[in-house]
């Protein structure tokens, strides 16, 4: 399948062409030429009170595509045939200004796998544009030598309107080819692949019997593009959260039970049946006869495999687990079984595309791995639940003081030292490869509070809560019968993993930890490793499930 059958492009004198399947998309999508583009496109930006909300997004391959409705100014040029040229255009959705449409840069690559990672570097970097470096230092961090040829790379900000990009040799037939086309022609489908659960786009699971080349090619241009809206917002409806906890961390974690998780995503009316069905008492029955009156029993009807009967008699610890999380899947992904399912595995495989190596690369897109413990100090929010409790008073600010110590922590590279053994014997890996890895804490910190190390595009609506709650006891400190201070229990932090939220509880201990030390670069604190230690626990504890 070649990319160049999914083409549709427009000449300046407003003859239309089109190629193969793009012809059928013709009576839906209007082409203008560019002169008309322009001035349809300055009329609208000069209306419009807030920025167009047109983010391009791309896929791997030579062409770039809007993640919504192809916009009428939209060019596409392609001219693939074997190892010819490709000229792409995108947008950016904070353009207010006219540019000139033909405002580009060129990038040279020696072949199609590193054009498409060239590509994905420019998407990346601007639509969010997520580190200080400027565009060519970008580029060349990314890509092992020979280093692609980059030229006029002259603009060193986010006002790029137009991209235009040449590939070498490598363009033609193959899967990767056949993946992209897919792709595209899933972004201008009617919906076939999609299914809206809760107010997000899921996945649309297809049966088994299904012909091999949607098992192969579709599933992986979904996860793909599932990927890319999750970054972008570039859809009507954003991806659901579930479907990516499910792919970094399993079922078992993206359909756990927690209240405050699932009210943030879900509505009211779903969520209080997911009470009612698996947050009564384990020995009560929710009915004794007539199930169709029953309305926990009705929704239990419709879910595939599941014994409704078993609300109607009294449940054990380990029944009502496993209801929970059936109900809590089918709400959110409409799927039980979703992790054996080819098509969520061939999701998988097109997440992959992206996060995983490109071109025969060892090492993770940094990208999107988080660089450095201050990447990720925008998104914590430290909050005290009970400030009234607060046994120090206005001698000293205890949030500014948790968090000092907290930041200490995350910049400090590999495992804190402990003269005690402890954190040695939670770690499986050889300490000494980890001792100066400046990221260490912080990626283990991102897997256990948001189930992986990838961070967001923008901290809007994304803040990973410490709750600190006081626990003040007059018992303590007290002096033991060796004459030692007695500082009472250890510091007691709670992980609720994935969910953005941990406490850490204000008692006696947690004080004299904070204020017996200052915190020093190049120096592990008593509470860094406290915290490592019980960080490790919690990350042991829930990917061993």
């Amino acid at each position: 399948m070649l990319i160049d059958s999914v083409a549709v492009y427009q000449s300046d004198n407003g003859t239309e062409s089109h190629s193969g399947p793009a012809a059928s998309i013709q009576s839906a999508r209007t082409i203008v030429t560019r002169a008309a583009a322009r001035q349809q496109w300055q009329e609208q930006a000069a209306a419009a009170a807030v920025p167009i909300s047109n983010v391009a997004i791309f896929v791997p391959g030579p062409l770039l595509l809007s993640a919504m409705e192809l916009a009428p100014w939209t060019s596409l040029s392609n001219t693939c045939r074997g190892s010819g040229p490709c000229d792409l255009v995108a947008w950016q959705n904070h353009l207010l200004g006219p540019r000139d449409m033909d405002d580009h840069i060129v990038i040279t690559a020696s072949s199609v796998d590193e054009g498409a990672r060239a590509l994905i570097t420019l998407c990346f970097w601007l639509c969010s544009h997520p580190t200080n470096l400027k565009l060519k230092e970008v580029l060349t961090e990314q890509f092992a030598s020979p280093r692609p040829k980059i030229d006029n790379a002259h603009l060193g900000n986010k006002g790029l309107f137009g991209l235009r990009a040449r590939i070498g040799p490598g363009i033609g037939r193959g899967p990767r080819n056949e993946v992209v086309a897919e792709a595209v022609k899933i972004l201008l489908a009617d919906g076939r692949f999609w299914t809206e659960r809760e107010g997000y786009l899921t996945l649309r699971l297809h049966p088994s019997h299904t012909p091999i080349p949607y098992r192969f090619c579709i599933p992986k241009a979904t996860g793909l593009i599932f990927l890319l809206h999750f970054l972008f917002i570039g859809a009507p409806l954003p991806a659901s959260p579930f479907l990516f906890l499910t792919l970094f961390d399993g079922r078992a974690i993206a359909s756990k039970f927690d209240v405050d998780f699932l009210s943030t995503f879900i509505s009211h009316t779903s969520l209080g049946l997911i009470k009612r069905i698996v947050g009564g008492p384990l020995d009560v029955p929710m009915y004794s006869s007539q199930g169709e009156y029953c309305e926990e029993y009705q929704y239990l009807v419709n879910i595939p495999g599941v014994d409704p009967s078993i609300i109607s008699t009294p449940r054990s610890k380990e029944e009502q687990q496993g209801v929970a999380e059936t109900v809590v899947s089918f709400t959110t992904l409409g799927c039980v079984d979703i992790e054996h399912h080819p098509d969520f595995l061939g999701t998988g495989d097109g997440f992959n595309v992206i996060v995983e190596p490109f071109g025969g690369q060892t090492r993770r897109h940094h990208i999107l791995e988080v660089k450095s413990g201050v990447k990720i100090f925008r998104f914590l929010d430290f909050v005290e639940t009970n400030p009234e409790d607060d046994p120090w008073g206005d001698n000293i600010e205890t949030v500014e003081l948790v968090r000092r110590f907290f930041f200490h922590y995350l910049l400090e590279p590999g495992h804190p030292r402990d003269s005690n053994n402890v954190i040695s014997a939670l770690v499986d890996a050889d300490t000494t490869l980890a001792a100066t890895d400046s990221v260490l804490r912080a990626r283990l910190f991102l897997a256990v509070a948001t189930g992986c190390t990838l961070l967001p595009v923008k901290p809007t609506g994304y803040k990973i809560k410490c709750l600190i709650t006081h626990d003040h006891s007059e018992d303590y400190p007290t002096v033991d019968e060796d004459g030692n201070d007695d500082f009472g229990p250890d510091v007691v932090i709670n992980f609720q993993s994935c969910f953005q939220t941990f406490t850490l509880t204000n008692n006696a201990r947690l004080r004299h930890l904070l204020i017996s030390e200052n915190p020093e670069e190049g120096k592990d604190t008593a509470f860094g490793r406290a915290f490592h230690a019980q960080l490790l626990v919690a990350y042991n504890f829930y990917t061993s499930q």
